[in-house]
């Protein structure tokens, strides 16, 4: 359902784009896409998603303006859940971050603004853990042979 989401949303946006938008697929060195979205002028314009190397699930949706993730994106983990949300701005990292956990609960959020007028960089202003993580970070667990190791509260796949 939200990959549903996330496509019709993709596709009402590259519909709305200008006719000289050529849609674009990158690959992965194993034929798997990388990226897809929308070119203007030899530059990323609009939604663009990023997939997962190992599972070819969508792990990041961008938004691009002039070839810089320039608007709100989302972060994807492995089954689909929204790990973060958040907000860039001329390629840097500004508002509010929100980080989600496994049930979909927000878990922490961040406060960023970009640092100067010409918009080099960010810097985080502050941040609030709301729920604690669940084990510590570092731990490590094996699950259906899979191993998994605790970071900010969330599982990562170790490889």
């Amino acid at each position: 359902m939200k990959y549903s989401i996330i496509l019709l949303l993709f596709s009402y946006a590259l519909w709305g784009q200008s006719d000289s938008c050529k849609f674009t697929k990158t690959f992965y060195s194993n034929g798997k896409v990388h990226e897809e979205g929308c070119i203007i002028d030899g530059k990323k314009e609009g939604l663009w998603n990023d997939y997962n190397e190992s599972n070819g699930k969508i792990r990041f949706v961008w938004t691009y303006k002039n070839d810089l993730k320039d608007g709100p994106y989302k972060a994807l983990g492995e089954t689909g859940m929204v790990e973060a949300t958040g907000k860039y701005y001329k390629g840097c990292l500004t508002d509010t971050v929100k980080s989600y956990n496994d049930k979909g609960q927000l878990t922490d959020y961040s406060v960023w603004k970009v640092d100067n007028y010409n918009a080099k960089s960010s810097s985080k202003v502050s941040e609030k853990v709301l729920i604690k993580p669940e084990k510590p970070d570092g731990t490590i667990e094996t699950i259906d042979g899979k191993s998994y190791m605790w970071q900010s509260g969330r599982k990562y796949k170790l490889k």
